[in-house]
Order: structure tokens, then C-alpha cells, then sequence
């Protein structure tokens, strides 16, 4: 008797077809997220108009899930999480007219740093991973956005260094958030205000002795910060001691003070050392 043929599971061609066209999917993936990072995947049009602006319903997350030091209160941003889809909702209905060329430089950047924090807090209210910055896709007046683009490439094309430092980022080493989000009327203060609470942190500025020990995230805006210092105090601690207290309260906590700088480093700020703190790019935390 003949023995029947041995045939084979699955032909080879069907496997090159399986892994061709998982070659293709990887390859768009990669496309759309490429696409996304430089702003150029387009979107639908906003259908309706909001019935709250994005900066009310922003400011309704804030003024309840922020505590006073900045911290996030786990109870208020999950019963806000809601809020806070139909506040990302408002900025793309708004995009177009906050961005026109109509629009102030201070009513643009407000949007923009509104929008970047907005997406910061539901990402912290989800809990996601750090890669949900470039993951996460969002329909902004006509293409779709991710974190990193609005901050990477948006935020990052305005040259004042505040804008860098006073933003929240969802993690440990950025920003401080309060109870309000930014406005044009009152960019400037909100600003300053933002990079006081910042290097007001011991983990983002400290002395030891006659070092002076600044964040990375700092020392990454140098240049810019450089840029805008008059020529005689065209140093990074001059932009540093602008920002600190005159002196810290007792009850202060850890705090460094303009007087503490002055001690340490002369009047003229030139007899310390400049040194990198280690980042903390851990995600802030919701308690």
C-alpha cells in the first residue's frame, strides 16, 4: 500500500504573507506616531460647539484636585476625569480662533501651556505609562497632537524660559501646579509665579557650601536664559536669585533664600560653582 503524502500546516507563502503584513502595520504605526510628532496627521473638524470654555473646565480640575503644595488629590481628579475629556474637547472647538494670527502671542501661549496641562492631569488621572506623552492622540483644531508635540515642538518655539519652567509635566522634576490655569490677562505674573514654586524646591535648587546645585531641567533652559539677562549679570544664578525669597520664614521648611545665595556666593553671585542635581523624571504623585 502507498502511504498518503505528508503535507505540510500552513504553506511558507502564507507566513511571508502573515509577516509582511505585520511588517506593514509596524511601518504605519510608526508612520501616524511620526506623523503626530511633527504635527502633520490631519483630524476632523471639531462637529459642536462646547458649552464651557476649556479654560473653565480646566480651572474647575485645578481649584478641586490640586492641593495647596501642588499635589494631586487622587478622590476629586477621578471624579473630574469626565471634566477633564470635555475640557480636551473645548481646546480643539477653541484651536483655530486661539491660534489665529488675530490671536495675542499671550492668548496663544495661554492655549497652549492650558492644553499641555490638561493632557498632563488625565494622564495622571489614568495613571498611564510615561509613553502615553507620544502615544496618546488628540484631535486639535483639524490634525492630531500628542503631548510631546504641543511641548517638544509648539511650547518649545516660544523663547522665554518661564514657559519651560513654570509648566506642569506630569512628573516629579517639572513644574508645580495651583488652583488656576493660565490666562493672557495674567501670563506674565502666572509665569513668574510658576518659576518660583519651582526653584523654590530644594530638589530643584539648593547650596552645599559654595556649590550651587541646580536641576537639569534648569540647566537645559540656559541659553535662553542667558539671552534675557542684561549683559552685566549674564549668569544663570542672576536669573536663579530673582526668583527666590528674601528670606525664608522659620517655619519654612527647606528653603533657600536670596540672602542664603548672597552668603555663599558673593554679591556679585561669581564665587560658586554651578553643579547638576539628578533629574526626577518619576511621575508626580497622586495621593
Amino acid at each position: 500500500m502507498t502511504p498518503a503524502p505528508v503535507t505540510a500546516s500552513a504553506s511558507p507563502h502564507r507566513w511571508q504573507r502573515t509577516l509582511a503584513w505585520l511588517v506593514a502595520a509596524a511601518s504605519l504605526a510608526v508612520a501616524l506616531l511620526v506623523s503626530a510628532r511633527f504635527g502633520q496627521l490631519p483630524a476632523p473638524r471639531a462637529q459642536r460647539t462646547p458649552q464651557r470654555s476649556a479654560a473653565s473646565l480646566l480651572a474647575q480640575v485645578q481649584r478641586e484636585a490640586v492641593g495647596p503644595d501642588g499635589g494631586l488629590l487622587r478622590e476629586p481628579l477621578t471624579r473630574l476625569r469626565p471634566t477633564l475629556t470635555e475640557a480636551l474637547a473645548a481646546f480643539d472647538a477653541e484651536a483655530e480662533l486661539a491660534t489665529a494670527d488675530s490671536a495675542t502671542v499671550d492668548a496663544t501661549l495661554s492655549f497652549w501651556l492650558n492644553l499641555a496641562q490638561a493632557l498632563a492631569l488625565a494622564e495622571r488621572a489614568d495613571d498611564a505609562a510615561a509613553h502615553a506623552r507620544f502615544t496618546r492622540l488628540l484631535p486639535i483644531g483639524g490634525r492630531y497632537l500628542n503631548r510631546a508635540t504641543v511641548e517638544d515642538r509648539i511650547l518649545a518655539a516660544f523663547d522665554d524660559p518661564r514657559v519651560a519652567l513654570a509648566r506642569f509635566d506630569g512628573t516629579r522634576g517639572g513644574g508645580v501646579l495651583d488652583g488656576a490655569p493660565f490666562a493672557e490677562a495674567l501670563l506674565d505674573a502666572q509665569l513668574n509665579d510658576g518659576v518660583r514654586r519651582l526653584l523654590g524646591r530644594p530638589d530643584v535648587f539648593r547650596l552645599d557650601g559654595t556649590l550651587a546645585l541646580v536641576s537639569p531641567r534648569v540647566l537645559a533652559q540656559q541659553e535662553r536664559i542667558l539671552a534675557v539677562l542684561p549683559d552685566d549679570r549674564r549668569q544663570l544664578l542672576q536669573f536663579v536669585w530673582a526668583f527666590l525669597p528674601d528670606t525664608c520664614a522659620a517655619d519654612a521648611g527647606p528653603c533657600t533664600s536670596r540672602a542664603d545665595v548672597d552668603r555663599a556666593c558673593g554679591q556679585r553671585l561669581v564665587d560658586c560653582e554651578v553643579r547638576a542635581l539628578p533629574d526626577d523624571d518619576r511621575p508626580w504623585p497622586v495621593e
